[in-house]
């Protein structure tokens, strides 16, 4: 039995806690006002960062995930990325393990253990083979160095896990963050498990700027950042 927590940990959890309450409001009142048909234009340029973001990793799977609820949804950009066959992995459940991994995403799916839609029969794939790992969140944050983002989950370290196990397989993976604008913030309370990420994608923007944008935009492309408010 584990003993109680720490007065600084106990502290950490009340405050992810309240914070979470607040941001899956957030999050609930930015999907009810999603513009599925404004979003369109930006998944094209979306697709495109991540096809350049894989050439620049040479190649690769990109990890993605099946949206549910109010989380930033992922049927378009999975479906276009699909059509030009590039390799797509989702989270899938381990009951032996009770843990998840990351699996091929096939058609024919089934409801995972929480809800989750998940392939129907999930094989482990190659981590080290996994470039970019598209992941969503409650709430992300600019960290001080501007060049990279905080993120807070629901609390079961589920993306925290896997992102540790991706980044210890292939440490020139990128983990991409998926939110609404309303889900960007100042700043997050954060813990040393804690994960962060190195862009972000919203309905309109990009969270930063990079090589990879600013050859897109010299290209033609419209690129639009977002920073916290």
């Amino acid at each position: 039995m584990s003993g109680p927590r720490p007065p600084q940990a106990a502290e950490l959890a009340a405050r992810k806690a309240a914070l979470r309450a607040t941001m899956r409001a957030a999050r609930a009142r930015a999907a009810v006002a999603f513009d599925a048909k404004a979003f369109a234009g930006h998944a094209e340029t979306v697709c495109a960062y991540l096809r350049a973001s894989l050439e620049a990793c040479s190649g690769g799977a990109i990890a993605t995930y099946l949206s549910v609820g109010a989380e930033f949804p992922t049927g378009l950009l999975n479906a276009r990325l699909r059509a030009e066959g590039i390799p797509l992995r989702v989270p899938c459940w381990d009951p032996a393990r009770e843990a998840y991994f990351w699996g091929g995403l096939t058609d024919a799916l089934i409801p995972g253990p929480h809800g989750i839609p998940q392939p129907r029969d999930p094989a482990p794939a190659d981590e080290a083979g996994i470039a970019i790992a598209l992941v969503p969140g409650l709430a992300f944050a600019p960290l001080p160095d501007g060049s990279r983002f905080a993120r807070l989950g629901h609390g079961g370290g589920v993306y925290d896990r896997l992102l540790a196990r991706l980044g210890e397989a292939n440490p020139m993976s990128r983990a991409i963050g998926l939110c609404f604008d309303a889900q960007i913030v100042g700043s997050l309370p954060r813990g040393g498990h804690d994960r962060d990420v190195g862009q972000l994608i919203t309905e309109d923007a990009f969270g930063q700027g990079d090589p990879i944008l600013e050859g897109l935009a010299a290209g033609g492309r419209a690129i639009r950042l977002r920073h916290a408010p």
